[in-house]
């Protein structure tokens, strides 16, 4: 396996323009000192809310379609797809950038179970079986999103060569928390503060009661097993 690199560290943006980090801070992307809940349950006291940027197509068409396309193109890939909501978006414009088809799956949670799963109106599983597939995300918590898509391309007849994400939370994620060969990352995000919920009550914002935030992030779900505790305004 190859090491793992961040693109930003070896792919050079146009003179004059931001750094993706510069970017996501001038887009309030970058959430600092709340109380949130992350995908995979975990606590922390910031967020990369990329869904901030979502509305600009031209950045993530000619940047980061550009620089994931770059990072994921020497596995060959024959398909790449995405969870939603925003990995849908950077499937399209790294499918673009490779010229090769660009699908998507759903994440959903049932029975206390989550499990990627294909919508039915479009029948994408259907191009996955026989394919080299890179899975593309915007942000990597804990691994687990990235993780329940691979194991859906593989249900699927597929073979999962790589996954891209634009922004890693912490370093200390690695393609083997993501059930996939190869991880490449284009900016590290690290220092945040994190939490499981046991910890969290017990020296983390929970101990505290700072109010959580509804979104982004789960906190609309958490906050319907915990009804008494103060939410942010």
């Amino acid at each position: 396996m190859r090491d793992e690199k961040a693109a930003s560290k070896i792919l050079g943006l146009p003179p004059g323009d931001p750094t993706i980090e510069e970017y996501l801070n001038q887009e309030g992307a970058v959430l600092t000192n709340g109380h949130f809940i992350y995908t995979g349950g975990m606590h922390g006291t910031a967020y990369i809310n990329m869904r901030a940027v979502a509305q600009d197509a031209y950045w993530l068409q000619t940047t980061i379609g550009g620089y994931l396309g770059t990072v994921l193109n020497g596995y060959g890939p024959g398909l790449v797809i995405g969870p939603e909501a925003l990995g849908r978006n950077l499937a399209q414009v790294v499918g673009s950038f490779l010229k090769i088809p660009a699908i998507w799956c759903d994440v959903d949670e049932t029975d206390g179970n989550k499990r990627a799963t294909f919508s039915p109106k479009f029948g994408f599983g259907r191009l996955v079986r026989g394919k080299r597939v890179v899975i593309v995300d915007d942000l990597l918590t804990t691994g687990s999103s990235i993780k329940l898509v691979s194991r859906l391309v593989a249900d699927s007849g597929g073979n999962v060569v790589a996954a891209g994400v634009v922004v890693r939370r912490s370093p200390e994620v690695t393609a083997w928390d993501c059930d996939v060969p190869e991880l490449r990352v284009l900016v590290d995000v690290d220092g945040f503060e994190v939490f499981t919920p046991k910890q969290c009550a017990e020296r983390g914002p929970c101990s505290k009661q700072v109010p959580v935030v509804l979104r982004p992030g789960h906190g609309y779900k958490w906050v319907l097993d915990h009804p008494r505790y103060p939410v942010a305004s």
